[in-house]
């Protein structure tokens, strides 16, 4: 069996991590996503691709842990994204992994955590600005016509 390889649904996907959150915006659903410790620094292992096992091995190193440990967690997780449409399946990157930011974390491995929010989604939807293509806004994609 190959190794699985996720990467981020770009360009539906919109995010940005800041110290030890990711914030993620499904710009299709219009439901937004917060990711903290563990969690973002998953995230961060598929951005912009990375395979499982590409994440396991730099987390372990991260966290002061084994690969095997955190495998079934990392495996977990990355489903759960995809399942929300956040991570898309790809074939495995070489290198396995994205980067992590230089600072450590502030606690230990625990398994990561996935928080959901809708109270926003119908304004997110209503926002033309996020249907924009290359030529930038106000210029609609022909698709949106």
């Amino acid at each position: 069996m190959s190794e699985r390889g996720f990467s981020i649904r770009v360009p539906a996907i919109t995010h940005e991590r800041l110290d030890d959150e990711v914030i993620a915006i499904n710009l299709e659903t219009g439901i937004y996503y917060a990711l903290v410790g563990p969690g973002a620094d998953v995230w961060s292992c598929f951005d912009p691709a990375g395979s499982v096992g590409g994440a396991c091995v730099v987390l372990a190193a991260r966290y002061r842990t084994s690969a095997d440990e955190i495998r079934a967690d990392v495996e977990a997780f990355a489903r759960r994204l995809e399942v929300a449409g956040l991570l898309a399946d790809v074939e495995a990157p070489d290198p396995p992994a994205g980067a992590l930011p230089v600072a450590p974390p502030q606690s230990g491995w625990a398994s990561p955590e996935l928080e959901e929010y809708r109270d926003m989604a119908d304004l997110v939807l209503l926002d033309p600005i996020h249907q924009v293509d290359e030529a930038g806004w106000p210029h609609l994609p022909e698709s949106a016509g």
